[in-house]
């Protein structure tokens, strides 16, 4: 079992890790979209050109925030 300090030492250096490279973090590159492209809404969809595109990503919310 990992301790949360651990745990957090971990994903923070995973992320920064994944700000700084060229790659994606968790996206294939197949679905990703390269740099320079704008996406734009066509009614309730994003897309790509002609092509809809999906966005994923994970929200840890108030995680570490104890709320009243």
């Amino acid at each position: 079992m990992i301790n949360r300090r651990e745990f957090l030492e971990r994903t923070t250096g995973a992320a920064v890790a994944a700000a700084f490279s060229n790659a994606p973090a968790f996206a294939s590159t197949e679905n990703a979209a390269s740099p320079g492209k704008v996406l734009k809404v066509r009614g309730l969809e994003i897309v790509e050109g002609d092509k809809p595109v999906r966005l994923r990503g994970v929200n840890l919310g108030g995680w570490m925030l104890i709320e009243d």
